[in-house]
């Protein structure tokens, strides 16, 4: 990354293409406090410090190996002063910090309904175990100021769970971002911006498209433009 560096070694759940491109893509105009679930090597904190030079961002994560990891990325940029990383389940973390954040970042536990891997910490990162939609937004509603947002990531395969859940909770979808790799093949991820309702009227969600490559190792332009603040190499 051009303005830190990530390292990896003890995060179970390494770096990944589509959160790089949640953590440019996501709307964190204007937001003065910044709350990363599931930090992991804490990618998107740093993003997010770099993308606004005056906000305070929270980074927490239940794993021992991730907050390690995310504590020494942290400690060696730039904006150690602005990020705190948390060891913690976000759900006890949560409690008593009601309607603190302007913005939240999310790249959760993606499968709701598959077999969960047989490595333990694997499972928890990558399984919704530990973390499940419903908890996930129980948690965003909570944390949320009036005015906040909540940026996540999924499968497009879990949209229609993440919604019911968001629902229930009074969160609506305001934006979404459809990640393809390439124009020949399906959709396979989407970032949906969510926000308390009735906060933008009743404004239908815009729908934003981004495919990734217009052939093996060649970024397309838009890819490009998106991740040339971040990527060394584009």
């Amino acid at each position: 990354m051009r303005t830190f560096t990530i390292h990896q070694h003890r995060a179970a759940m390494k770096v990944t293409q589509d959160a790089c491109i949640l953590g440019a893509w996501a709307p964190l105009e204007g937001a003065s406090t910044v709350v990363d679930i599931g930090t992991g090597t804490g990618l998107l904190a740093l993003m997010a410090a770099q993308r606004l030079p005056d906000a305070r961002i929270d980074a927490v994560d239940v794993d021992e190996g991730a907050c390690a990891d995310a504590t020494d990325n942290v400690a060696t940029s730039d904006y150690g002063q602005r990020i705190a990383v948390h060891r913690a389940d976000i759900r006890a973390w949560s409690v008593g910090r009601e309607g603190r954040y302007d913005h939240i970042l999310c790249n959760p536990p993606f499968f709701q309904n598959q077999p969960p891997s047989v490595d333990p910490v694997k499972r928890t990162a990558r399984h919704a175990e530990t973390l499940s939609f419903d908890d996930l937004a129980t948690i965003c509603r909570l944390l949320l100021a009036p005015s906040g947002r909540a940026t996540i990531l999924v499968p497009v395969t879990e949209l229609e769970v993440l919604t019911a859940a968001m629902a229930s909770q009074g969160l609506v979808d305001s934006g979404r971002l459809w990640i393809r790799d390439r124009d020949d093949l399906p959709q396979r991820r989407i970032i949906i911006v969510w926000t308390v309702r009735d906060r933008s009227g009743t404004t239908e969600a815009a729908d934003d498209h981004l495919t990734v490559r217009s052939a093996p190792g060649v970024y397309t332009d838009a890819m490009k433009d998106l991740m040339r603040p971040y990527y060394l190499h584009v």
